[in-house]
């Protein structure tokens, strides 16, 4: 039921198109590289699922997104598999299955094949603790799978590094156990492989520790730790949460005081297991407290499931139902949401790059130069690496740049300051579009950032210059040997310049 619920949320992904750090992705797996990805990680077993999809299917999105919602469904089914087994409870098993199912920023994940990671390394840890558990309920001949929990967990890692905190979380799970002798017998080999894989393997891969992207921690991990676990109760979109969060904070405390409220005659039953899934919750989440994504949230969010299952399984039926159905009554609205939000960024996606391979084809041009390229649509991301999407979907290798990139909230948002007949002009020397920022929480400049008490600032396409507060004009030259084209976006489509 879980898979079923899982694979449901995340069918209407199967029409989305390629986006953003996809087509990055693509072309480093058509050049054949698998153990670095583009963005300096160790993660050859990720890459190699873009080069299986492709090998079987052919670049058609809709089959990469089929791999990406049976994981998804495969993840749900397991957690209620592993929480059965731990817990030995078949009702919290499956409530937290199907909160794990249905929590909506798990449409991230499938959405967008560059955040496959996260839920092929969410499996694969699973899979070492549904293995280990068979291990620790064989005193006697059960050494294989010991090893198999520990070649899962080897997995992960080369799926996404997250599955680094995992050791940690069972070393709790094993405290909170009563079997005391399996904890060094059991764990120790996960802590060797882990250090073998991050001394050794990694820095043979890629020649370095690779490390430097996870950063320092700072005050800023704490905030976005605050942001996770209201998203944890009240999953709204991640620009809403970020705009207000003292207010989606504060709901998300009432929300989690009225369930210890009404769960509070069970507390003294499940109090150690909330204690626990509240200390996994933050080990899961602490390597991806770098950025504040959705995405992020696919491995966290089982122990999130768990401690709601905690708090919900002891209720009385009518009470449990009532606030199951409350929960529902936030969850599915944000789900859809994040459905739309995705069709409008696929929308645009697809807009976007068969307007450069069109442009791409036109003679004489090598490079291509956009006065206002889209980088998020709805919240979720669209600019990419089109250099490399370009020659992919057909059209020929050009450079592409881009004067300003901004965040639209809608595919088809209107863009220009005014009608086209006033707010663009060309002549023999370049190209001047007005720009105004949609007013709205999805809508930004993103680039260029302009210096303290500026209004002016220069890229390698054009000069983007402050008229007034959301007001832009962009302009691009034109190159003296004709190479350059230029374009604008407006309404969900490029229009030409020159």
């Amino acid at each position: 039921m879980a898979a079923l619920l899982a694979a449901a949320a995340a069918l209407p992904a199967l029409r989305l198109p390629f986006l953003a750090d996809d087509w990055i992705n693509l072309s480093t797996v058509a050049r054949h590289q698998f153990f670095r990805t583009p963005f300096g990680y160790f993660r050859p077993l990720y890459l190699a699922t873009y080069w299986l999809d492709w090998t079987i299917w052919g670049l058609t999105p809709f089959f990469f997104h089929v791999t990406s919602v049976i994981l998804s469904a495969l993840a749900a089914g397991l957690v209620v598999t592993a929480i059965r087994k731990y817990s030995e409870d078949d009702r919290l098993a499956i409530l937290s299955g199907v909160l794990f199912a249905l929590q909506p920023y798990h449409f991230h994940n499938v959405a967008w094949i560059a955040a496959r990671g996260d839920t092929l390394c969410a499996v694969l840890i699973l899979g070492s603790a549904i293995s280990y558990h068979s291990w620790r309920g064989r005193p006697r001949g059960g050494a294989p799978w010991l090893w198999l929990a520990v070649a899962f967990f080897e997995a992960s890692l080369l799926a996404k590094e997250a599955g680094a905190a995992f050791p940690v979380v069972l070393t709790m799970i094993c405290l909170a156990s009563r079997k005391q002798g399996e904890r060094l017998r059991g764990l120790l080999p996960f802590y060797a492989v882990a250090l073998m894989h991050f001394l050794v393997l990694r820095p043979w891969a890629l020649q370095e520790l690779g490390l430097s992207r996870l950063g320092g921690a700072n005050l800023a991990w704490v905030w976005k730790l605050f942001g996770f676990t209201a998203s944890a109760l009240f999953p709204v979109p991640i620009d809403l949460l970020e705009a207000r969060p003292l207010f989606w904070g504060g709901v998300a405390a009432v929300g989690g005081g009225s369930l210890l409220l009404l769960s509070r005659d069970a507390l003294s039953k499940s109090g150690a297991l909330l204690l626990l899934a509240a200390t996994c919750f933050v080990l899961f989440l602490a390597p991806s407290l770098i950025s504040f994504q959705e995405r992020y949230f696919f491995l966290p969010s089982l122990p999130a499931a768990v401690a709601l299952g905690a708090l919900l399984t002891p209720l009385r039926p009518r009470f449990r139902a009532g606030a199951l159905a409350v929960l529902l009554l936030v969850w599915l609205p944000c789900l859809a949401w994040q459905w739309l939000a995705w069709m409008q960024a696929g929308s645009a996606s697809q807009a976007l790059v068969d307007g450069l391979v069109v442009a791409s084809h036109r003679p004489g041009v090598e490079e291509i130069a956009l006065t206002n390229l889209p980088y998020r649509v709805g919240g979720p991301p669209v600019v990419g690496a089109f250099e490399e999407a370009i020659p992919l979907m057909g059209g020929r290798r050009v450079r592409v740049c881009a004067a300003t990139s901004i965040d639209y909230p809608r595919a088809a948002s209107e863009a220009l300051d005014g009608p086209p007949g006033t707010a663009v002009r060309v002549t023999e020397a370049s190209a001047t579009v007005r720009l105004r920022i949609p007013t709205g929480v999805f809508s930004r400049l993103d680039d260029p950032h302009f210096a303290p008490g500026t209004v002016s600032a220069s890229s390698l396409c054009g000069t983007v210059t402050l008229l007034q507060p959301g007001v832009f004009s962009a302009e691009v030259p034109r190159a003296a040997d004709g190479t350059r084209a230029a374009l604008y976006w407006n309404r969900g489509k490029f229009v030409s310049l020159f």
